[in-house]
């Protein structure tokens, strides 16, 4: 049996993999291209956005250059893929221009399955330290204080409010003003309240949530119709996290160490993806119209090679495999309009996993094409902080992550934040 690779919060570990008898149903997988050199044009997708013609879907090696960190809000371009890229954050102990505070050694938006974008991207939200910049030029505009042990969203439709959830609430709040407007409280039986806790994310049309929480004591989680104020029932469930799904009809359980669980909003039963069968995933509705889990396989349980990104049906767990490159860690679909798309960044492992080392990729959901972004140059040792976790942008042109680009150390420190951007 073949020992598996997975890492959390606290930590990178390795274990022996159980085999899995009964696999999920499979797409056949699509067939790779062959290399190319020059890279392979592919033909324009349908939608809304479109690719730009120099993002490459070859599979040749491309070893990661040597490159010194690019300096703070100084595009420069990718010398291997063309796409741009610039560090939105600045050298620790300086000072944020228009707000008067100072950068710290780590900078850097949630993770991969938040939105760091707010609904019309005109602010981009950094958890770390707390702080809004401008969407498109990345300057700072102003600093916030989410309110004490709350979790945050952007507000689906309003750009001026984030969702919150904490205690016993859930609610708005304007983290420009500071102002807080309660939704619903659920009461004193209810306590610490997140969406997920940390991974989850509102429906895509902002009127679904899931909230995990204590009641009485005893984890739970519940769905909550925002729109009608309806409350599903309470659900007992041993969980990691939780989450709705893309359009708000079931419930995404991830259970450790990585079984997921997918049930309808009353908690009934509708799929079981077994261990190893998907690893740091996001949700999303594809362009079939079906709700959908997308992330990696973290290990040879029938789902194909370890660190492939895989999309799966919620409905019966059908799977099409959709990533071709690398060894991903975490899985973004968080672009809303109408082409539909999976982000991750790919380990660097020192050559052992090549092509696709130490990159960003885009891929379509149906398995047609995976798209290089661009190399993330994180150390080949970080810890959660300095891992890229990248997040795609709602019109699908720019993907956030995180890098400790150039850091040295047992932790590599600083981390930074950076866009790449490939709109043009």
């Amino acid at each position: 049996m073949p020992t598996i690779r997975f890492e959390n919060a606290t930590g990178t570990f390795t274990y022996e993999e159980a085999p899995q008898t009964q696999p999920p149903p499979v797409d056949p997988p699509p067939v790779d291209p062959p290399p190319v050199d020059p890279p392979v044009e592919v033909p324009p997708v349908t939608g809304d956005w479109q690719p730009p013609s120099y993002l490459r879907t070859d599979t040749r090696t491309e070893p990661v250059p040597n490159l010194p960190k690019p300096g703070y809000l100084t595009p420069f371009t990718d010398p291997v893929f063309k796409s741009k890229i610039i560090r939105i954050t600045g050298d620790p102990g300086s000072q944020m221009q228009n707000v008067g505070a100072r950068w710290g050694d780590v900078a850097r938006h949630h993770y991969s399955s938040d939105q760091a974008w707010n609904c019309d991207q005109s602010l981009i939200y950094l958890d770390i330290p707390g702080v809004c910049l401008d969407g498109e030029n990345y300057e700072p505009k102003f600093m916030t204080i989410i309110p004490g042990n709350s979790d945050v969203r952007w507000h689906l439709t309003d750009p001026a409010l984030m969702l919150y959830a904490a205690g016993s609430t859930l609610g708005t709040f304007n983290p420009k003003t500071g102002v807080k407007t309660v939704i619903k409280n659920f009461g004193s039986a209810y306590s610490d309240m997140k969406f997920g806790p940390w991974e989850g994310s509102p429906s895509e049309d902002g009127t679904m949530v899931v909230i995990s929480c204590s009641k009485n004591g005893k984890t739970t989680g519940f769905a909550y119709d925002i729109e009608s104020d309806h409350k599903y029932p309470d659900i007992a469930m041993a969980y990691d996290n939780v989450r709705i799904s893309a359009d708000g009809s079931y419930i995404v359980w991830g259970c450790s160490p990585d079984k997921v669980i997918i049930t309808d909003l009353e908690g009934g039963a509708v799929t079981t993806l077994a261990n190893n069968t998907v690893s740091h995933f996001d949700v999303i509705t594809d362009e079939d119209g079906e709700e959908c889990v997308v992330g990696r396989a973290n290990g040879a349980s029938g789902t194909g090679p370890s660190g492939l990104i895989n999309k799966y049906r919620m409905r019966d767990g059908k799977r099409t495999p959709i990533s071709k490159l690398g060894w991903s860690y975490h899985t973004s679909t968080r672009a809303l309009k109408t082409h539909r798309w999976a982000v991750s960044g790919t380990a660097d492992e020192g050559g052992s996993n090549q092509p696709g080392e130490g990159e960003l990729l885009l891929s379509n959901l149906d398995g047609s094409a995976c798209y290089r972004l661009c190399h993330h140059h994180i150390p080949r040792s970080v810890d959660y902080a300095g891992q890229t976790q990248a997040s795609h942008s709602p019109d699908g042109g720019r993907v956030i992550f995180a890098s400790a680009w150039g850091g040295g150390g047992a932790v590599p420190r600083p981390v930074g934040c950076y866009i790449c951007d490939f709109r043009t």
